[in-house]
């Protein structure tokens, strides 16, 4: 489908002079292929040495110790699908699939999940996940707790995703304090929290920026 970075659904329906639903089903069935043929080489299981190094990236980057990096999800504009009513209306006002990612200190995906209608939140597919299945029943080899740098207290600490304050805190999820009545510490914690968050946000404008595609409705329908 991706013929150069900058074509958009629209300029390959022009290009190839077909028409939408043609390249619609083209895209899907090409999309899936790709996804069947590459994922295991790309998008390979993180061991427990590739997770350090992305903790020690966190650490370098952001100031963050024992972060293995940024969770958030992402509203992907489609075409209203075929009998779906408004389940994938989102707040946003549009039709989307939402994808869930998590993201390394440099912008790489290490985990990805998609497929859930656009008028659900975060926290919510968060919660129906397999992610957070294969999270809270420790499959994903993450390190064992460790002693975080600097710190006077001899208790070691989990390591952890970062997120917004859509998603639940928990011994694996960090969020942010409410931004109502912080203190100077907390004023602090969400201000270095939200150094390692960004990474997700400009995660996501990098791949929009190179696949085009994603910055207007995508008109393809799922092939099964």
């Amino acid at each position: 489908m991706a013929l150069y970075p900058g074509c958009t659904f629209v300029s390959l329906v022009l290009y190839f002079c077909r028409g939408e639903s043609t390249l619609g089903h083209i895209g899907a069935k090409t999309t899936k292929i790709f996804w069947e043929k590459m994922n295991e080489d790309w998008m390979t299981k993180t061991n427990k040495a590739q997770w350090k190094r992305i903790s020690q990236r966190c650490k370098f980057l952001w100031n963050l110790s024992n972060c293995i990096g940024s969770l958030d999800g992402k509203h992907i504009h489609i075409e209203k699908l075929p009998n779906t009513g408004s389940s994938n209306f989102n707040y946003k006002t549009y039709h989307s699939i939402v994808l869930l990612v998590c993201c390394d200190a440099d912008g790489l995906f290490t985990m990805i999940e998609t497929g859930y209608a656009g008028r659900n939140r975060d926290g919510g597919i968060f919660r129906a996940s397999a992610m957070k299945y294969w999270l809270t029943r420790k499959e994903l080899d993450i390190p064992s707790p460790a002693k975080l740098h600097h710190d006077e207290n001899v208790g070691k600490f989990q390591y952890y995703f970062v997120s917004d304050e859509a998603f639940p805190l928990s011994t694996y999820l960090m969020s942010p304090y409410p931004r109502r009545n912080l203190n100077t510490t907390q004023r602090i914690f969400n201000y270095r929290l939200s150094r390692g968050r960004k990474t997700i946000e400009c995660t996501f404008g990098m791949m929009t920026e190179k696949f085009q595609v994603l910055s207007t409705a995508i008109r393809c329908h799922d092939v099964g």
